[in-house]
């Protein structure tokens, strides 16, 4: 039974995070949602608890990685698919549509470089590179936690771009939520601190989601405009990181969904 519950709760965080994506594609109608009504708050309310889930999956996703060194082949078998996957979309709309662009090409060809599938570049990144921060001492990957999460919570309370990573579409935003999770591993906490971080979480989920819901009415309320309606329901927002790393320091030491992500990286 306990075996079904974590194999449930890890595809419930996949079909959330999938969900995550599609809503707020720019090509429907969620993401360009502007009208300040209770409409937009329920929305910006799903989308808080969207962000937690694939926060939480990235985290995990991280501290699976780094646990298993999957060797060079592999590695160059994944990025082998990105750049197959490029080409086939390419050859497709030539055939279908009869169009051809070659900056299409280069982006099937140069996917890493040309940052067209960045959660996919961190992913290879993260293969490679991640058993590495094994060779780290406990004391060394939670100072190295702490800092990421502390970038997080930075750009968050000035509602800057610091670090490149506000959009969340970029190479840099996926491999430091993943290494949140990777410094974090191993870590038991005692049953004090347990209670803390279920009170304290609770406390922060809470306050963001009120916080997200309300954005929309401030931010025109001061801005004359949605500006400023998604500070607190974004991917790189520090407080649903913090929520997400508290859900996943209370999994005590658990990997959930390992063998999905190992088979994955076939």
């Amino acid at each position: 039974m306990k075996k079904i519950i974590v194999n449930s709760g890890w595809l419930i965080a996949l079909l959330l995070t999938v969900m995550n994506l599609w809503m707020w594609d720019s090509q429907l109608q969620f993401s360009n949602y502007s009208e300040n009504n209770l409409k937009m708050a329920v929305l910006q309310l799903v989308h808080v608890i969207l962000i937690i889930a694939e926060l939480w999956l990235l985290m995990q996703l991280g501290r699976t990685l780094k646990r298993h060194r999957l060797g060079r082949t592999r590695v160059i078998t994944t990025w082998l698919v990105l750049v197959a996957y490029g080409a086939g979309s390419v050859l497709l709309q030539l055939v279908w549509k009869n169009q051809f662009y070659f900056s299409d090409l280069l982006n099937a060809v140069f996917p890493i470089t040309r940052n067209i599938f960045p959660l996919a570049t961190a992913y290879i990144i993260a293969m490679a590179t991640f058993p590495r921060v094994n060779e780290l001492s406990e004391v060394n990957r939670r100072f190295l936690g702490k800092v990421l999460v502390g970038m997080f919570l930075v750009a968050t309370v000035f509602y800057n771009d610091l670090w490149g990573i506000k959009d969340s579409q970029n190479v840099l935003f996926y491999l430091m939520v993943m290494m949140v999770g990777a410094a974090f591993d191993g870590i038991e906490l005692p049953d004090h601190w347990r209670r803390f971080v279920k009170r304290w979480g609770t406390v922060t989920l809470l306050v963001t989601a009120v916080l997200a819901m309300l954005m929309p009415t401030i931010s025109v309320t001061i801005h004359y405009d949605m500006s400023t309606a998604n500070r607190f329901s974004n991917l790189s927002d520090g407080l649903l990181v913090l929520v997400a790393l508290g859900m996943f320091l209370l999994q005590k030491n658990q990997v959930i969904g390992e063998h999905q992500i190992l088979v994955m990286s076939v």
